[in-house]
């Protein structure tokens, strides 16, 4: 029986690896994500025009998401 498990855990090593790895990315994420969008929401914008002031505050939060969530396609489907 632990002979069979052994050779399972072998055969299974590069996925538990990958599994892992994405499990702990994901939780740093989880925790830093909230934290930068709270930063870049809440940052001082006095001065700037209302349309900088728009792109800092909505478009760079969206793209920010959008290019993690890409990165971790790309991860996942390598």
């Amino acid at each position: 029986m632990f002979e069979r498990l052994k050779y399972v855990l072998r055969q299974t090593r590069g996925e538990i690896d990958t599994i892992i790895t994405l499990a702990v990315a994901l939780l740093v994420f989880a925790v830093i994500f909230p934290i930068a969008m709270q930063q870049v929401v809440s940052a001082n914008t006095t001065g700037w025009s209302s349309a900088v002031a728009t792109i800092f505050t909505v478009l760079v939060p969206i793209l920010g998401a959008l290019a993690v969530a890409l990165i971790f396609i790309k991860y996942v489907k390598s």
